[in-house]
């Protein structure tokens, strides 16, 4: 795979993002990032195995206490969840992710996949926060 196998799949990702609405400004090489409904997400495109790849993500806490009971909560979430799954980062920032494989990857895929990470924030980060603390996303950038 080459750099430009990953700008070809760049333009794709970023006509997706035109046809919803979305701004497609960059927030670093091969990311973006913008509100999306109550959520903040991230997309960013890479390469690995000799593919292009796409990851959707928000950040649903930040500066919150890891505790038994976030854990035990976010295992059982883990599996229920339709797509994707959650993660604690060592900064004490908890996230939300999926990652698609950019081969034959449909506008409206592209779309489920964006709309399942916010859902997922949405729905889930007052609870969370309940139980660890912390700052949800929505309230760090507001609209």
């Amino acid at each position: 795979m080459s750099e430009q196998d990953l700008e070809r799949f760049e333009d794709t990702i970023t006509g997706y993002l035109v046809d919803m609405g979305l701004p497609p400004e960059h927030y670093g090489e091969h990311m973006y990032a913008f509100r999306y409904g109550h959520t903040v997400l991230m997309v960013s495109l890479f390469e690995a195995s000799g593919a292009c790849w796409v990851r959707l993500a928000t950040t649903l806490l930040r500066d919150f206490r890891p505790t038994l009971d976030l854990v035990t909560r976010l295992l059982r979430l883990n599996t229920e969840v339709l797509l994707g799954s959650f993660l604690i980062f060592e900064d004490d920032i908890l996230s939300f992710s999926t990652t698609l494989p950019g081969e034959g990857l449909a506008s409206a895929t592209f779309r489920t996949a964006m709309e399942q990470v916010a859902s997922v924030s949405n729905t889930y980060g007052e609870e969370l926060r309940s139980i660890a603390g912390g700052h949800l996303a929505e309230d760090l950038f507001p609209a």
